[in-house]
């Protein structure tokens, strides 16, 4: 009989990992304040993250392959270590030049590692007919472990400075690689993957639609993950912290209460009205005026994300043979670092010529129009086809 549980002691080690590493990465949060720190104005903090991603985007694009030849396991632990090490670097940090680059770099491809390799995991131990709703409660990890790194950053950067935050996220992510040991591949199948996968995947019809929005949703992002620590500071409202506990904790609050909720009312029709729920929450953070603004856009922008996330990565999975799971969600994870490549000198341009309103309203137009513009690509390519003889189309099936 078919285990359809969801709730194993393979899916609760994969999220307490995942939670541990996402708190390590979520201090991060305040990396613009430190950059700026040491010298670094928006414009460079924008690019020195853009180039270090685009390593990242290589390297998540080797994992769509080297996942599914070599297995998750080994590939978590790795990225673990890699983690620890680039955290405790940061303190060696003391002005802007090359170390620096190497540093976040070291970082990105220990988050390049450690994001592939989990969400490929996860989506093994879920079972099939629970997987939007699974994925959406093991976005639980990551959304609070946004959160309270967001909060700890805040408590450890009021009393300790950066040096004590660098510490404290060292031995977070050591809990994490201690939490991923007792890890087992699931795969969900034993045909060898086909070599050539990825490539296909890339040009899939059905995940064209899949791969832009979730291009256009991460330049979004880059609004909130790099610049809201230098939005707080030059504007002088709200606090990294209590902005992203809004965001997150709507997020979390949503993933639980409405798991079901796009198997019930259609995953197109719910992505949509998600990436315009975060339009409005991008928006608003651009008007915001006052400490109630900054948690009312966190509350909009958390539930357009507690909804994109877990449906786009439901889309790639159900889109992808089995075979090639790695290889498809190897490629979703791909894009989240090439989205930071284009969004992180374009935001820190539009920031310094334009300031935060008007660059955050920017940000809002790119949401709501991938919205417009996902349901009909998506209702295209998803209509079955009837073709003839020569393999011409005769008819569309409405």
């Amino acid at each position: 009989m078919h285990d359809n549980r969801l709730f194993t002691p393979q899916f609760a080690f994969t999220f307490a990992s995942f939670f541990f590493q996402g708190v390590s990465f979520a201090v991060f949060l305040h990396l613009s304040g430190f950059l700026r720190d040491l010298g670094a104005s928006e414009l460079t903090i924008g690019a020195l993250l853009g180039f270090a991603s685009i390593g990242a985007v290589f390297l998540r694009l080797g994992l769509a392959v080297a996942i599914d030849r070599f297995g998750r396991r080994p590939l978590i632990l790795a990225g673990h270590v890699v983690n620890i090490a680039s955290v405790a670097l940061h303190l060696t940090l003391s002005t802007i030049g090359p170390l620096v680059v190497l540093v976040t770099v070291l970082h990105t491809v220990a988050e390049a590692l450690l994001m592939t390799t989990m969400l490929v995991h996860a989506a093994d131990v879920i079972p099939v007919g629970r997987r939007t709703e699974g994925i959406s409660i093991f976005g639980v990890a990551g959304q609070s472990s946004i959160a309270i790194g967001g909060l700890i950053g805040d408590f450890v950067l009021s009393r300790y400075g950066f040096s004590g935050l660098w510490i404290i996220a060292s031995g977070i992510a050591g809990v994490g690689l201690i939490t991923a040991l007792p890890l087992r591949d699931q795969r969900p199948t034993s045909e060898a993957p086909d070599p050539r996968g990825a490539f296909d995947l890339l040009r899939s019809r059905r995940l064209r639609p899949i791969w832009a929005t979730t291009l256009m949703f991460s330049i979004v992002l880059v609004g909130f993950f790099v610049f809201v620590r230098t939005f707080v500071d030059d504007v002088g409202i709200g606090s990294v912290g209590m902005f992203f506990s809004a965001y997150s904790g709507t997020a979390i609050l949503l993933r639980v209460t409405g798991r079901r909720l796009p198997a019930q009312l259609g995953e197109s029709r719910m992505l949509a009205a998600a990436l315009l729920t975060l339009a409005v929450g991008t928006a608003l953070l651009g008007a915001a005026t006052t400490d109630a603004g900054v948690v009312l856009a966190g509350v909009f922008a958390g539930a357009g994300h507690g909804f994109v996330f877990p449906i786009l990565n439901s889309l790639t999975v159900s889109r992808s043979p089995d075979r090639n799971r790695g290889a498809g969600l190897g490629i979703f994870s791909a894009i989240f670092p090439l989205g930071i490549i284009i969004g992180g000198p374009l935001v820190g341009y539009l920031i310094e010529r334009f300031g935060y309103r008007t660059s955050y309203f920017t940000l809002a137009v790119i949401a709501a129009t991938t919205a417009l513009i996902f349901g009909q690509w998506d209702r295209r390519v998803s209509e079955p086809t009837v073709t003839d003889g020569t393999g011409a189309i005769k008819q569309k099936h409405p």
